[in-house]
């Protein structure tokens, strides 16, 4: 029996497991440094931002069903984009399909991912270098969510950057459009949020959500420190 999508992105909850075992059934962790590109324009102009992030299997085997599993999980930090007013952070949080953002960089390279061992096996490929060099896009739907602060010293302040029409409010830029590409790189993973932002490595969850109700969905009851820096 196949297995659905959604049904394995549900049950896998808010992270990733990967079957990768070697011959002898002993697990090796598996990991693959990206380099992430991304372009916006905003009110016509055109900007940009980089960031090297490393997605890496975790070696501690778990257990889901009968099937030996490991934990999948992304080393580095949110991408910056300098934009006018504040800078924009291509968050590490990914709304969309794919869930999280390994499986939105392996399915910009291999196309979808079917299942636990599919992900596996396509992340040992993208990891021995074979797409070395190449340049792909991550799909519209599977970019992660873009948030910028108003003031950059106020975590309170946070608000979600979208899509527009091509309207431009002097308050609260909107992008035109945005491209996200990725590369595998051997380059080290890179640290940027300390100019920025850089109160986010002492936030805790509760830091960002004081006082919000258990049933709050929006934007600051959902934004957690992991949001913006992997673990």
């Amino acid at each position: 029996m196949v297995t659905t999508r959604r049904a394995l992105l549900k049950a896998s909850g808010a992270s990733f497991a990967v079957i990768l075992l070697d011959g002898c059934g002993v697990p090796r962790a598996t990991r693959c440094r990206v380099a992430l590109n991304c372009d916006v324009r905003i009110g016509g102009k055109s900007y940009s931002g980089r960031s090297v992030i490393e997605i890496t299997s975790s070696p501690e085997l778990l257990k889901i069903g009968d099937a030996p599993v490991r934990h999948t999980y992304v080393v580095g930090e949110a991408l910056v984009v300098d934009a006018p007013g504040t800078p924009i952070f291509v968050t590490l949080t990914v709304p969309g399909p794919a869930r999280t953002l390994p499986v939105a960089v392996i399915e910009a390279f291999f196309g979808s991912v079917t299942g636990p061992d599919d992900f596996g096996e396509k992340l040992v490929r993208l990891a021995r270098g074979g797409s070395r060099g190449r340049t792909v896009t991550i799909a519209l739907k599977n970019v992660p969510r873009i948030v910028r602060f108003t003031k950059l010293t106020d975590p309170s302040s946070i608000e979600e950057v979208s899509l527009s029409e091509g309207n431009v409010s002097d308050a609260m830029p909107v992008l035109d459009s945005i491209v996200l590409r990725c590369q595998v790189t051997d380059e080290g993973v890179t640290r940027q949020l300390q100019k920025a932002i850089p109160w986010i490595y002492s936030m805790s969850d509760r830091d960002f959500k004081p006082g919000h109700a258990g049933d709050d969905w929006s934007l600051a009851a959902t934004t957690t420190a992991h949001s913006f820096i992997g673990s």
